[in-house]
């Protein structure tokens, strides 16, 4: 396939788009990750958004000078918002893209941030448009409550029950993948103690998982037995 240079000047534009997405990806808790359509998607919306708070930035900069010094100074034009230059032999500054991409950057962290404390589903709620509660299932949810330090994993096809501290949990198509630290495991039947470990994996399936939060008394000890 010939590359062409429309191709190259497009390639280059959708970097802080594209670095943008990755981030937001990577940082935003959900069932499964971007599909190619939505990485194109947001690439080009992240981008887009990008130089259009670049131009503002700029003009807002300028406007400021012109208004300090009483002088009539041009406002600085972003290239790559003029889509015309993509058909010319105008560059693409390479400048514009290292600008773009910072904000771009700043900007997926937003993003990401609004979508984590679920600002946009609680104004929704506040003012009774929607009672959706996010995009991610009710594991994830349960795992990422604050309220949630210590709890049981309860596994009836193991025969066990595995009491401790939450550190770190993942989800996939098939399981649910949990790290518990300060751990100890009781039979399921008789909740009778077995043994203790420092720290603990857990692949388990999902529909034949209990989680339960565990209750800590202020001495360290649990609130209630097994």
């Amino acid at each position: 396939m010939e590359i062409t240079e429309l191709s190259i000047k497009i390639i280059l534009l959708l970097i802080p788009g594209v670095i943008a997405s990755l981030i937001n990806d990577k940082l935003s808790l959900r069932p499964r990750a971007f599909s190619p359509f939505n990485y194109i998607l947001y690439s080009i919306l992240f981008g887009l958004l990008a130089y259009a708070l670049f131009q503002m930035f700029s003009n807002l900069v300028f406007w400021v000078i012109n208004l300090i010094v009483e002088s009539s100074l041009e406002y600085y034009e972003v290239t790559a918002l003029q889509f015309a230059s993509l058909q010319t032999n105008n560059e693409i500054k390479g400048f514009e893209i290292i600008i773009a991409t910072v904000i771009a950057i700043i900007l997926s962290f937003t993003v990401t941030a609004i979508g984590h404390h679920k600002l946009i589903y609680r104004f929704a709620q506040k003012f009774g448009i929607s009672n959706k509660y996010g995009d991610e299932n009710l594991f994830l949810r349960f795992s990422n409550s604050p309220d949630i330090d210590w709890i049981y994993v309860r596994c009836p096809e193991r025969g066990l029950t595995y009491f401790g501290a939450l550190e770190f949990y993942a989800e996939n198509a098939d399981i649910n993948e949990i790290v518990l630290s300060q751990v100890t495991i009781y039979n399921y039947s008789d909740s009778a103690e077995m043994y203790s470990v420092d720290q603990i994996y857990l692949s388990l399936s999902k529909n034949q998982t209990i989680l339960e939060q565990a209750i800590i008394k202020t001495d360290g000890k649990q609130e209630s037995e097994q």
